[in-house]
């Protein structure tokens, strides 16, 4: 309306490409192209915005029972996510720099922050169950909990407490 002097999208009214015609609508037709470049490109961006977000939908924990040990879980291969994180994260830069992504910033910025906390949290918990089960062998012996008290009963608040997150993540 702004650029051609009057309302196109009147949805009462049929407008023809004669009516265009004759409003002399070619004059504009830098402006409208301008316009149809801008809206095609911030598309293009929600859709890779949107196929971010379907796959993180999707995507999964494998859990694994840990050894034979009943209701014991362990985080299987992570190879997939780290993968898929590290795509997203590329993504996600992209989809910042761009010029068009305007209309989106604030949820590829919410993104781009759950995805730095998950990659965090991901770091965090696979150092953890590394160093658990680095633990676990060690003080699943009997002959350790009496060479090593103190060590053995802060073992045991640890090993409750990962067995327990493990097994709600199951």
């Amino acid at each position: 309306h702004e650029i051609i002097g009057f309302e196109i999208l009147n949805l009462e009214e049929q407008l023809t490409l004669g009516q265009l015609m004759d409003r002399d609508i070619k004059k504009f037709a830098l402006e409208i192209d301008e316009i149809s470049s801008t809206a095609t490109n911030e598309t293009s961006l929600e859709r890779m915005l949107d196929k971010l977000t379907k796959i993180w939908k999707k995507l999964e924990f494998e859990v694994l029972p840990y050894k034979d040990k009943k209701n014991v879980y362990i985080i299987g291969s992570v190879d997939d996510i780290i993968t898929q994180l590290d795509d997203s994260l590329v993504t996600i830069s992209t989809l910042l720099g761009s010029r068009f992504v305007k209309p989106i910033k604030t949820q590829v910025e919410d993104w781009q922050g759950k995805l730095s906390k998950f990659q965090d949290t991901l770091d965090a918990w696979i150092e953890l169950q590394r160093s658990w089960a680095y633990l676990e062998n060690i003080f699943s012996g009997p002959d350790i909990a009496k060479q090593l008290p103190n060590e053995d009963r802060l073992f045991q608040i640890v090993d409750k407490f990962y067995r327990e997150l493990m097994k709600s993540c199951a």
